[in-house]
């Protein structure tokens, strides 16, 4: 579970970080944030289907 808090910490941080930035368009800020938080919550989910499907697509997204 601290691989998970800490993992959340440092997306979370990432993903203020790139709306803060505004280095993206207008549309494409919200959908990155929304697709790091997605991963960082799926990864504190002790459930590895969960894990597993919504990190392979969150991840993409996010990139």
């Amino acid at each position: 579970m601290t691989g998970a808090i800490s993992f959340a910490i440092g997306v979370f941080a990432f993903a203020r970080g790139v709306a803060d930035s505004r280095i993206l368009s207008g549309r494409t800020t919200p959908t990155v944030v929304t697709a790091l938080t997605a991963l960082a919550t799926a990864r504190a989910v002790p459930l590895g289907i969960v894990q597993f499907h919504l990190q392979a697509l969150a991840g993409p997204v996010a990139l």
